[in-house]
């Protein structure tokens, strides 16, 4: 039977009359529904880079890097209420790549059984289970930006596996036992990079910076011209482009910055995913570009073919600058 959608397209409510399991308040280590739900996780393809990739869309979404040109979920322009929504476009997110089945209690329904996700930024154990979902099977998800790490496990939040102390909303965390018997479905898995936040805080100053050095409605052609000509050899990320921009068009200043008046002067290559730009990267020896990202390279031209990495365009062969070279101009086509 095909499932019924909800809003956005998601999955909506279950309309059959068989009710999914029950909670218990039991904490039997066998938990049958448990295991099954577990089962049903690892069962999916690339299931731990997909729920990486869901909780970093959540993080970057909240953050709206392209509007606000903010990058750390932690950092003193993020509202308390921004950061305590997070947990909600984690859920929300989290439904829409696995196609979940919203529950009759819980959050959804995932192999026939209940399951309520909880989510939290402070630690991997950090979530607060509210008096609703004691005794069910809860989906606790947790992300540490800084550290570029997440963590994914399951556990039967029954009442003997929580602390008794509450917090102001009635809420109860894991105690001992509770953390000894969650079922890891992935313990400090890497997290998509924030790539803003890896670079070092000196970097980041000076390409923010722009902002105040120049005239208004200049300064994101600035900040990207400064990302490429600092940050060379590595892929540039579509969300590090949409938040040094922070412009309607953020893309439109990768492909400005490549002309003369700009990078193009310097000698800097921007190269993306079309044309010849994939054969430039891999013959330069850089990381190739997908859709969406960048890759640049100070470049000099070279009649010195074979001893370091060279590729050719319109002719003429160029090779990545060593240091000391002199500064010449890049090829304006290629």
């Amino acid at each position: 039977m095909t499932e019924p959608l909800g809003l956005f397209g998601l999955p909506g409510p279950r309309t059959s009359d068989q009710e999914p399991t029950r909670p218990t308040s039991s904490s039997d280590p066998h938990d049958p529904a448990l295991e099954e739900v577990c089962a049903w996780f690892l069962d999916q393809p690339r299931f731990r880079e997909r729920l990486g990739a869901v909780l970093r869309q959540a993080i970057d979404e909240v953050l709206d890097g392209q509007r606000t040109g903010r990058f750390d979920i932690y950092g003193e322009n993020v509202a308390k209420t921004e950061r305590t929504y997070l947990g909600t476009k984690v859920e929300i997110i989290c439904q829409s790549e696995f196609r979940l089945e919203r529950g009759f209690r819980m959050d959804y329904v995932v192999a026939g059984h209940e399951v309520d996700a909880k989510f939290s930024m402070s630690s991997k154990f950090g979530q607060a289970i509210p008096k609703e979902a004691v005794g069910e099977i809860c989906l606790l998800m947790h992300a540490d930006d800084r550290k570029g790490v997440f963590n994914v496990a399951l556990i039967r939040a029954a009442p003997d596996l929580l602390n008794k102390g509450v917090n102001q909303d009635g809420k109860r965390t894991l105690n001992s036992e509770g953390r000894a018997r969650v079922r890891w479905l992935v313990k400090d898995g890497p997290l998509p990079e924030n790539q803003l936040l890896r670079l070092p805080a000196d970097l980041r100053r000076i390409i923010f910076a722009a902002t105040k050095d120049h005239r208004a409605g200049a300064g994101g052609q600035e900040r990207i011209n400064r990302l490429f000509r600092l940050v060379q050899g590595v892929i540039i990320r579509p969300e590090t482009i949409r938040t040094v921009a922070n412009q309607k068009d953020p893309y439109k200043r990768p492909r400005d910055a490549r002309l003369p008046r700009h990078l193009g002067r310097e000698g800097i290559l921007i190269l993306g995913h079309q044309g010849d730009h994939p054969r430039i990267a891999e013959e330069l020896g850089l990381p190739v570009p997908d859709k969406g990202e960048f890759v640049s390279v100070r470049v000099v031209p070279t009649m010195d073919i074979g001893s370091r990495p060279s590729t050719t365009i319109d002719g003429v062969h160029y090779t990545p600058a060593a240091l000391g070279d002199p500064m010449t101009a890049a090829p304006e086509i290629y």
